[in-house]
């Protein structure tokens, strides 16, 4: 394995590259980079799930949810992925968005469950509604 050293550093300069672009399509490129200098296994590593969240946010953001929606699963395989209430928020969303009702519901739901009402208030309405019989 390698020595954090020699790769923490780095990373967190292509880190710092990236969250300052603010041309998304070379930020998914940082952002790349920055996966490929972490050691194995990359899901152990926290900048693991913080740059597939920002990849996912990128995708989300530019509505293109099946892309989204693998970034932000790839994020919730990563340490302290699981149960984050932003990454089941946006998986929840994206799902709703494809057409994935099921998964939608039982991702929104565990944003709520994490997050509470305060994870929706910024968003629309819909993602809500879609779990608003269970909660």
């Amino acid at each position: 394995m390698k020595n954090k050293d020699d790769w923490e550093t780095p990373l967190i300069e292509e880190l710092m590259k990236a969250d300052a672009t603010d041309d998304p399509d070379r930020a998914i490129e940082q952002y790349c980079k920055c996966i490929d200098r972490i050691p194995e296994p990359v899901g152990e590593s926290i900048y693991a799930t913080q740059i597939y969240m920002s990849m996912g946010e990128i995708y989300f953001l530019k509505n293109d949810y099946l892309k989204a929606h693998d970034f932000y699963g790839r994020a919730v395989n990563c340490v302290e992925g699981l149960g984050n209430p932003l990454i089941h928020l946006r998986i929840g969303q994206s799902s709703l968005e494809v057409g994935n009702h099921r998964q939608a519901r039982d991702e929104l739901l565990r944003a709520y469950a994490t997050g509470g009402t305060l994870m929706f208030e910024t968003e629309n309405p819909k993602y809500f509604d879609a779990i608003r019989d269970l909660v």
